[in-house]
């Protein structure tokens, strides 16, 4: 379970429920996040979109950081790619942060087989991938017409080369340094039925960041999608707790 924040960075007694803001996947747009937001619509949920051509955690980061409320407490929930960029955020202990989700997502690359990918990269012309083709890897039996919709809107409004290069991000990225200096309350949701990441991407998760609180949920990888009921009802009431701890003890001396 989630332990309680440090004192340093507990909110104050006053302020209101935290904000929610949606760091969207590889294609960087949150269009896929309809319902999600609809049912956190009580934190007034945000989606901080990338620019598209965008790649890199670093570039990534920055831009993140440079629309974070200057004054307002808030909770940044992340999805697969974007874990990464969250822990680089959160382990910079930015003002008004008081918790991170993170989702279906991993602190090191997930499969060893995308560092061939990077081969490939500079061999072949970037291409949109029908959602045919992702379907069965991105929803695992969740293949629904309104899903289904979902993956193609969302392909279509992305740019392949973007995406394409995102993915040699994941292989080579690294920031369980970084997890190691997370300052506040972390809730991560694995999905049970996730053929994109593997269970020991949580593990590893928890191993770092030993007060992170880690519940299994029953879905595919496009978790927060296929299964928006489940996952914001659980990010509602990490965030619950979250303005419960505020109102209740304050910062401590």
């Amino acid at each position: 379970m989630a332990e309680h924040c440090p004192p340093s960075v507990l909110p104050s007694p006053r302020e209101s429920p935290p904000r929610i803001l949606l760091l969207p996947g590889l294609d960087g747009t949150g269009i896929a996040y309809r319902s999600l937001r609809e049912a956190l619509r009580q934190f007034d949920p945000d989606v901080v979109a990338y620019p598209r051509l965008a790649s890199g955690y670093a570039e990534l980061a920055a831009h993140v950081r440079s629309r974070l409320p200057a004054s307002q407490p808030y909770v940044l929930v992340a999805e697969s790619y974007a874990g990464p960029l969250a822990i680089l955020i959160a382990a910079q202990r930015p003002m008004n942060l008081r918790g991170l989700v993170l989702c279906a997502t991993f602190l090191r690359c997930p499969r060893p087989w995308l560092g061939r990918l990077q081969v490939l990269a500079g061999m072949l012309p970037p291409a949109r991938l029908p959602s045919r083709l992702l379907a069965p890897l991105l929803l695992n039996g969740r293949d629904t017409r309104e899903n289904r919709a979902v993956i193609d809107e969302v392909l279509a409004a992305a740019s392949p080369r973007t995406m394409l290069a995102r993915v040699c991000d994941v292989a080579n990225v690294d920031v369980v340094e970084a997890a190691r200096s997370i300052g506040v309350p972390a809730l991560y949701l694995r999905a049970s039925g996730d053929r994109v990441v593997p269970p020991r991407s949580g593990e590893l998760v928890r191993a770092t960041m030993p007060d992170v609180e880690l519940v299994d949920i029953e879905g595919p990888h496009l978790l927060l999608q296929a299964c928006a009921g489940p996952a914001a009802a659980r990010i509602s009431h990490f965030a619950r707790q979250l303005s419960a701890q505020a109102g209740g003890a304050g910062i401590a001396p």
